[in-house]
């Protein structure tokens, strides 16, 4: 669904005029982004009638550094078609855009059973998202120096 995409036609860019108060929001938003040493995987921003905006210039400043991204805005039009039946294919479709061993993987997937995609979302979600994403986020035991990979996943709705 690329109505869904950060970067889609139908979408407007970040407003540029973010409060000050929100503004430390983005700033600790990006830090956590950027971190190789993050301990928690899930950052949640709620509760502001600014996280669209955020949401919108963490893909936009994501993307300028061309770095792995894949996001889903919802559209806020009460006549959205279900929203749960193209989201994991979208972001799949962004991950396998970003990582080409991930892509491989979802090919695979699709190709030994193309009724996938009507499957239920959880199942999807480990098919399409999980399984192969887990060989890039796994650090083998003892690693060091092991590469950072972060695979940043937007969701705004």
């Amino acid at each position: 669904d690329t109505k869904a995409f950060h970067n889609s036609v139908k979408r407007k860019g970040p407003s540029g005029n973010i409060p000050l108060k929100y503004a430390e929001v983005l700033r600790r938003t990006v830090d956590w982004v950027k971190c190789p040493q993050v301990t928690e995987h899930i950052l949640w921003v709620h509760g502001s009638s600014f996280t669209s905006s955020i949401a919108q210039a963490v893909s936009s400043l994501h993307e300028q550094d061309k770095e792995a991204l894949a996001t889903y805005f919802v559209n806020k039009d009460p006549a959205n078609e279900d929203v749960r039946a193209r989201f994991i294919s979208t972001i799949a479709y962004q991950l396998g855009r970003s990582f080409p061993e991930v892509r491989e993987e979802i090919g695979h997937v699709v190709a030994r059973d193309p009724a996938i995609l009507s499957l239920s979302v959880p199942h999807q979600l480990d098919s399409l998202i999980l399984k192969p994403l887990a060989p890039l986020l796994s650090v083998p035991d003892g690693a060091i120096d092991s590469p950072h990979h972060p695979v940043v996943i937007i969701l705004d709705g």
